[in-house]
């Protein structure tokens, strides 16, 4: 029960986020490009393999914009 917590509580925490950002009118653009940036410079190789899909989906995304 204890993973289930953290999961939506780690849910609960991004909405807050993301309500922040739309106050401030940060654009998606910008959060694509960091996010792209920070899990493309992740020097972890553990990390490296997980977010190599989520990479690709971002870059994907950005190129929309």
């Amino acid at each position: 029960m204890s993973r289930l917590n953290e999961l939506l509580e780690n849910h609960e925490q991004l909405d807050k986020l993301v309500n922040v950002l739309k106050h401030y009118s940060v654009n998606a653009e910008f959060v694509t490009a960091s996010l792209i940036e920070k899990f493309g410079n992740s020097e972890e190789d553990d990390e490296q393999g997980s977010n190599e899909e989520l990479i690709s989906d971002l870059k994907q995304l950005y190129a929309t914009y």
